[in-house]
């Protein structure tokens, strides 16, 4: 008989510190301040005259699950993104040139005026690329309940993708513009994006080290065209 595939999600990165230090894993503990909740208190109720045990967010199953279904992905490193007036960002990493934060901005023209007013979208190049060997989409979105992003009113931009076609993996951080430029310091370890499996499938994840000429190829699998890489690179698999 033949033995069933394993489905795997393979992580490859060229910074092999990141596979001991911070593994990607398929679930996700809850935020620190998850343990300060208790399952209930009690509410005074006047029409009755005692007071009754309610529930607090800590039993409700909708919100457990979402805290704890998707891989998380970590900020790598410490960084502090300088945000101009002008709208432009600048990631600054702790040590000079060693190229572990890397990033690029998206222009206004991109996405118009209504959807992010006074704000500005930097999209920094996460350190894995990913390779699915079976079939899925994934959500990507904000770590919703973890507060480090909001305290600095930092939004995420979502969408879905695969692993089967899309390799990169990326964060689209929507910062506000002030009148004046201004800097965030993030830290090392700071949970930036959430990544939800839209199937039901079992898999693995398997970590692994490649050089950076090595994960540019793995990255670089779509025709060079302006506009529309990634269609026009999925169509041409198929034929």
């Amino acid at each position: 008989m033949f033995k069933k595939k394993k489905n795997k999600l393979d992580f490859y990165t060229a910074h092999d510190t990141l596979i001991e230090m911070m593994p990607m894993k398929s679930r996700t503990k809850p935020p620190s301040w998850w343990k300060d909740i208790k399952n209930s208190f009690d509410q005074f109720r006047s029409r009755v005259g005692i007071s009754i045990p309610t529930p607090t967010i800590k039993t409700c199953p909708g919100v457990v699950d979402y805290m704890r279904k998707p891989i998380t992905l970590k900020l790598w490193s410490d960084v502090i993104f300088k945000v101009k007036s002008s709208g432009d960002v600048e990631a600054i990493e702790p040590i000079h040139d060693s190229h572990i934060i890397d990033g690029s901005m998206h222009h206004g023209q991109q996405y118009g005026d209504s959807l992010y007013p006074n704000r500005t979208v930097f999209k920094l190049h996460g350190p894995w690329c990913v390779k699915a060997n079976f079939p899925g989409e994934y959500m990507v979105t904000e770590c919703h309940y973890n507060e480090d992003l909001r305290k600095h009113d930092i939004l995420v931009s979502p969408g879905i993708t695969n692993f089967n076609h899309q390799h990169t993996l990326n964060v689209f951080l929507v910062f506000p513009i002030k009148d004046e430029d201004y800097t965030v310091m993030l830290k090392y370890g700071t949970p930036i994006m959430s990544i939800y499996p839209m199937h039901e499938k079992n898999f693995d994840i398997e970590m692994h080290k490649t050089t950076r000429q090595g994960f540019q190829e793995h990255q670089s699998i779509y025709p060079s065209t302006f506009i529309g890489r990634y269609h026009t690179g999925k169509h041409a698999l198929k034929d």
